[in-house]
Order: structure tokens, then sequence, then C-alpha cells
């Protein structure tokens, strides 16, 4: 299966391929990382856990962390599996980050879909973007404001290449 096969499969517990169609935005960027052994998704218990569930299907030998405000998983088959993590906790707080480094130094993939304004993204990607590992992949999802998102961005860029999509036109920094 595909992500856009999985999310849809699981469209009843996440937004992602039935209101933002980006599963095939996924299937062209995702599976070309390599050794992939840890994901976290920030932001991303709000409709139940598939989300996270997709990812560790696509991606089985990863360790996936999802980090919300409250832990809304539906599914207990997420529950369940050893390979998927909830942590609770404000995406915005450095003592949140700390918390998670101290367990995770490290992300191969990270997956924004936190708050989805500029300001926020910006934010997270200041605090987050410390974990991702050499030749990891930070994807901000639901981008409002390309153009200002892409000028916060410049601000916290420390000669990263930065893709942002909003399922409409994509841009590279």
């Amino acid at each position: 299966m595909n992500f856009t096969e999985l999310f849809q499969k699981y469209s009843q517990y996440t937004d992602k391929e039935r209101t933002h169609r980006y599963g095939r935005i996924y299937d062209q960027w995702l599976p070309h990382l390599e050794n992939v052994r840890t994901v976290c998704a920030l932001g991303v218990s709000e409709f139940g856990g598939g989300c996270l569930l997709s990812f560790q299907k696509m991606f089985p030998q990863a360790k996936i962390v999802g980090l919300d405000m409250q832990d809304n998983t539906l599914i207990e088959e997420v529950r369940k599996r050893r390979e998927i993590e909830i942590i609770t906790g404000d995406v915005y707080r450095e003592e949140t980050l700390n918390r998670v480094r101290n367990r995770y130094p490290s992300f191969d993939l990270i997956i924004d879909d936190c708050i989805h304004y500029p300001e926020n993204q910006a934010r997270a990607f200041h605090y987050w973007g410390q974990l991702l590992a050499p030749g990891g992949l930070y994807v901000i999802e639901d981008v409002l404001g390309i153009d200002c998102l892409s000028r916060l961005l410049s601000v916290h860029n420390d000669g990263w290449r930065i893709f942002i999509g909003d399922n409409r036109r994509t841009h590279r920094q």
C-alpha cells in the first residue's frame, strides 16, 4: 500500500486524504527517504491516530512518535503497537522539546500538522527543526500564507533546504 491508500483506509481517523489530498505528495516525496528510523508527527491525534498508523505501515522499521496537546487516539491498534508512542505536551514549549529530546535525540522525518498559521509554523520549525537528523525531511502541512511563512522561515534557516507545500504549489528555499 502507498500513502494515498493508507490515508483512504483510515480516513475516519485522519484528514490527510479526505480533506487535503496529501497522499499523492507523500507518495512522491517520502518513500525516497532511506533508512527512516524515527518519525515525529506534531499535532496529529485530533482525528484519532490514522496518520500515525499509516506512517508506521509505510516505515515498519521506524519508531513513530506522535505529539499533541492531548491523546485523542481512537484506533486501538495504535495503542497496542510498540512502534508508536504518543506524547502529550505543548509543541510550542521548550520543556516539551527537551522532554522529547531526552528520549529521541533526532528524527529522520518530522511532520508539522499543528496550528496552521505561518507564525506558529515558523515557531514549531525553530523548536523541532533542531531535532532533524542530517539528511532528514521536515514537512509543514496546511500552509495558509506561503509567502509569509517563507519569510519567517528564512529567519530560522541555517542553510537547510525547505520544501513547503500547500497542495496547490510548492516553494523551495
